[in-house]
């Protein structure tokens, strides 16, 4: 604000307007971004990371890390391709839509962060297996991961439980009856691979939480909805990711 010759107040109302955050929130996120960068060099300790990014301590660093990007720092060094993945993710402008109930019938499963969510399609799959192709034709597939790994006081990465569903089949798969809830949701789009996706969706979590409160929402904490027209696949696929929203 110094530089530019405007006060704190000016600086924060054009940086809202421009950029959807305030100075504070770019700020926070070129940190955590760097530090993310930093982590995947493996150069240095989580600590040393924490300190150069410009946190007071490693607890309050993994907190705001885990917060950006859904895992802990020390996780990130587990994924290789996070980095690469991160950098390819672009954040389109959602459309907000009012969704009705989704009826499904979905097999859930729990365990890390990344394993859960491919063993509750995988047991999907299996479900449908015993139906011809063409029952399955004009269904709608949808995810759900049902703790927020996000949260402070929510499971450890380890213990998180993930929900695969599918809607438009008469037939009883002998999977959980569940439902989704209605409401005002972002719908955002994603065209990759699924194995990619948490990386979409934590991406796009992180900063259209610094964004929804300018356009007048919070965030619900319901479950996001991933909804494909097919089952995954080893290529990529379009994806549309539905985040509940709340009205200030």
């Amino acid at each position: 604000a110094r530089s530019l010759r405007v006060s704190d107040s000016v600086l924060n109302r054009a940086s809202t307007e421009l950029m959807d955050a305030s100075p504070a929130a770019l700020y926070r996120r070129l940190r955590l971004e760097l530090a993310f960068r930093t982590l995947h060099s493996r150069e240095h300790s989580v600590l040393e990371t924490a300190l150069a990014a410009g946190f007071q301590s490693h607890a309050a660093f993994s907190r705001s890390f885990r917060r950006a990007f859904g895992f802990s720092p020390s996780n990130a060094r587990d994924v290789v391709t996070l980095q690469r993945e991160l950098e390819a993710i672009t954040l389109e402008e959602p459309d907000i839509v009012e969704l009705a109930v989704l009826s499904l019938q979905a097999a859930s499963a729990s365990g890390t962060y990344f394993s859960c969510a491919p063993r509750a399609w995988a047991s999907l799959q299996t479900a449908l297996a015993k139906l011809p192709a063409a029952r399955t034709e004009q269904a709608l597939f949808v995810g759900r991961a049902l703790d927020d790994p996000h949260s402070d006081a929510g499971p450890q990465a380890e213990a998180v439980r993930f929900a695969a569903g599918v809607v438009g089949i008469e037939e009883d798969l002998g999977l959980a009856r569940e439902q989704t809830a209605a409401g005002t949701y972002a719908r955002f789009r994603y065209n990759g691979l699924l194995t990619n996706i948490g990386l979409a969706y934590h991406h796009i979590y992180g900063a259209w939480r610094d964004r929804a409160a300018v356009l007048g929402f919070a965030l619900s904490p319901l479950p996001a909805l991933i909804m494909l027209e097919e089952l995954p696949s080893p290529g990529a696929q379009h994806v549309m990711i539905a985040v509940p929203l709340l009205e200030n």
